[in-house]
Order: structure tokens, then C-alpha cells, then sequence
């Protein structure tokens, strides 16, 4: 009997870091990743494509090619490019429907970025709408949007949703889904972060949209600025997980190729001072410095090393993110137990909403046909937290508390916060 020859497992910490590399690093250091990524063949693609940043790849190597290296792209790009398109064009008519009504709203992270910095849809990859609202405007949003094949995606009435969330002390992000037309999904978000602001801070956001000219017609989104630091938020709030972290780095990497002509540097760090956020924007300005690819990221870093910002605590950051890069994501459960506060906090909200949360994921489960196997088993969870505690590293463990103190600085799950 002839025996088929095994393929040699994927290096998947090489292949995140040389990924990496391609993505936003100078010229040396973007062939280098090239290559390794070739080498890989189709496992490259695959986790460019988890991590959404296809378009960027595609870019990346391209320019970077010089010896005829290719990745086996396939059709993936096209189907990327399609559905991006067809995500932008729906949420932008989406938008002009509010804005014709009267309605404040302003779209922000994938439509924004690319409306105003990437240029394309084709250029970033999309797969639903977050559009930032008033809370008391939900129901007039809901009656406006109707029309157009949008519809409340909660299971029950909207008060009944409402409601729900109010009693949760463990959500720092309160937003509805609107499911539109083949199954689109548009994120209405009336407050970010839990911080005791999070409500002003809202309004304040919305009060700065502008209005933006994008592929022949005209929506409303966050100031540049703005985008950026929600940009930091989203990766705070994704405990910095390269499977975010580098979609969100490819960002603002892009935001600096048009800088000055779309946003002022001073207004970016007044802002991210405001939102309690400079900390982190200097960490990630300085990944992005140490691959190399982002040309005048070395201004935004002279410009917030004049705050005497903690330098500890932007290098913990960094370690946090090549960490994670090396040795996988962190045990979000792990991360949970080492602030005791939060635990208790999620735990008892978990047992106060029990009934409802197993309505909720029911009602999911029989909309969208996901199997009950999408969640973690309680079993599951608990091996997996476990085998991470026999296997964790000598001061591996610091990682987490970095992640726990970044975040109260930016008050990101706090247990005192303002109700939604």
C-alpha cells in the first residue's frame, strides 16, 4: 500500500508575523513577508482573508513583486471587491433615507474609512454598516428604513430589546441590527464605550459628522478624526487580537496617506486626549513606525511625545500586540477572571438575564439557521482556560493585566457606567 504524503502543517505564528510585514512594512521588510507568504501557499490568503484585509494583500503584493512572486489570489478578491461594493451602495442609500428624513446619523469604521481614505470600496473589505445614532431616534429610524427592506433583527418588540439591555451591566457597546435586504446588516449605535461620557461623548461625535462626497452620491460620516480614534476604540475594545488589530492598523496606516489634505494632526490628538485614547493611538503609531511602511506616522509621534504620555505604558501595548502576533490571542476568559470587578459584573448580569439571553440566542439561531454549536460550550470554555493556565509563560500573565489597565484608562468596561 503506497502512503499519501502528509502536507507539513502550517507555521501560523510565521504566517501572522509575515503577513504583517507585507501589509505595512517598509519595502526589505514587505518582500521578506512576501516571500514566506509564497512559500505558504493558499494558508497566507486564507488568513488574510479571516483577518479582512484581502484588498490590502492584493496591493501589497503586487508592488512588491519584483521577482514574479504571486499569491494564489483565486477569485477571492473579486468576491471580496463585490461584496464590499454592494454593502457601501446599500448602507450609503441607507443614510441619504435619514438624511432626508431629519434624522442625525453618521456611519463610521469600514464606510467611513472608506469614503473618506481609502477612496474605493474595492479597496477595504466590508461586510456590515455602523452607523452611529440617538437613541430616541431608534423608532423613526426603524419607521424611515422600513421601506427599504430594513427591519429591527432582535427577536421581539423593541422596547422588549430595550429593555434588555438596560439590565445588562456588561455590554459597553448598546446597538440594535437592522437586517436589509439579503440579509445586510446595518449596526445602529447609539453609545460607545461605557465610560461615564459615553452618552455626551455620542452626541458630540454626531454634532462633528460631515457630510462626504463618495462615488457620485453624498453621505454623512464621523470627522476623520474621529474615525481614527474609533478606530483605536474598536481595537481597545478587541483586547488589541491581531485578528482586528491589523485591519484596524491598515487603517491608519491608510488615513496617513492623505494627511493633510483630509484631517489636521492637532485635532487628531485634542481629540484622542478628550476620549482618554492617546495612549494607545502613540502605541499603534509606533508598530506601524517600526514596520515601516507608513510615511509621516514619525510626525503624529514627535507631536504626542510632547505630552509625556507614559512610555511604560505605550511599550506594554506594543508587547501586547507582538505578543499576541507570536503566541496567538490572548484567553478572553483569563482576561475576564483578572479583573474581578468585570468578572463579577458579567456573572451576575449572565445570571440576572439568563432567561432572556437564551431567548435571544434562540430567536438568532431559528433567523439565520446557526447551529447551537457557534457559541462555546460552558465545558469547552473551561478546558480551554485551563490548558492556557498550565501552558502560560513567565510573564505572560503581565499581558493581561496591560490589556485590563489600558482599558480602564479609556473606561471601557466600567461596572459604574452611565445607563444606556
Amino acid at each position: 500500500m503506497v502512503s499519501t504524503p502528509t502536507r507539513p502543517a502550517p507555521d501560523f505564528a510565521g504566517l501572522r508575523v509575515a503577513l504583517v510585514q507585507l501589509l505595512l512594512g517598509d519595502s526589505k521588510t514587505a518582500t521578506r513577508g512576501l516571500s514566506t507568504l509564497a512559500r505558504a501557499g493558499s494558508n497566507g490568503v486564507e488568513l488574510a482573508e479571516a483577518w479582512r484585509v484581502l484588498p490590502q494583500l492584493q496591493r501589497r503584493a503586487s508592488a512588491h513583486a519584483d521577482d514574479g512572486t504571486a499569491l494564489p489570489m483565486g477569485d477571492r478578491m473579486f468576491v471580496a471587491a463585490a461584496r464590499s461594493t454592494w454593502v457601501c451602495h446599500t448602507g450609503a442609500q441607507a443614510l441619504a433615507a435619514l438624511e432626508d428624513a431629519n434624522i442625525p446619523a453618521a456611519a463610521f469604521k469600514g464606510l467611513a474609512a472608506i469614503a473618506q481614505a481609502y477612496g474605493s470600496a474595492a479597496q477595504r473589505m466590508v461586510r456590515d454598516v455602523d452607523v452611529l445614532v440617538r437613541k430616541d431616534d431608534l423608532e423613526p429610524i426603524c419607521k424611515t428604513l422600513a421601506p427599504l427592506g430594513f427591519e429591527p433583527f432582535c427577536g421581539t418588540s423593541l422596547d422588549r430589546w430595550l429593555a434588555h439591555l438596560e439590565r445588562r451591566t456588561d455590554i459597553d457597546n448598546a446597538y440594535l441590527v437592522l437586517l436589509g435586504p439579503d440579509g445586510l446588516q446595518l449596526d445602529l449605535h447609539w453609545r460607545v464605550g461605557a465610560g461615564p461620557n459615553s452618552l455626551d461623548q455620542t452626541a458630540t461625535l454626531l454634532a462633528r459628522s460631515q457630510s462626504v462626497a463618495w462615488s457620485g452620491s453624498t453621505l454623512r460620516a464621523v470627522s476623520p478624526e474621529d474615525a481614527q480614534c474609533l478606530t483605536v476604540y474598536h481595537a481597545l475594545h478587541d483586547h488589541f487580537a491581531p485578528a482586528s488589530l491589523v485591519k484596524d492598523l491598515c487603517d491608519l496606516s491608510t488615513w496617513w496617506s492623505v494627511h493633510p489634505g483630509r484631517w489636521d494632526l492637532d485635532s487628531l490628538i485634542s481629540t484622542a486626549v478628550e476620549l482618554d485614547l492617546a495612549p494607545p493611538l502613540l502605541a499603534f503609531w509606533k508598530i506601524l513606525d517600526r514596520l515601516g511602511g507608513t510615511p509621516g506616522v514619525e510626525q503624529g509621534i514627535r507631536r504626542l511625545d510632547r505630552l509625556d504620555l507614559d512610555p511604560d505604558s505605550t511599550d506594554r501595548i506594543q508587547r501586547v500586540f507582538w505578543a499576541q502576533l507570536e503566541n496567538g490571542p490572548l484567553n478572553l476568559d483569563l482576561l475576564r477572571l483578572a479583573n474581578p470587578r468585570m468578572a463579577w459584573a458579567q456573572l451576575r448580569s449572565r445570571f440576572l438575564n439568563r432567561r432572556d439571553d437564551l431567548y435571544f440566542r434562540k430567536q438568532l439561531q431559528q433567523r439565520v439557521g446557526l447551529p447551537a454549536s457557534v457559541w462555546p460550550s460552558f465545558r469547552s470554555r473551561i478546558a480551554a482556560l485551563f490548558k492556557t493556565l498550565f501552558t502560560l509563560k513567565s510573564g505572560s500573565f503581565e499581558l493581561y493585566r496591560t490589556v485590563l489597565r489600558v482599558q480602564d484608562d479609556a473606561h471601557l468596561f466600567d461596572g459604574e457606567r452611565k445607563r444606556a
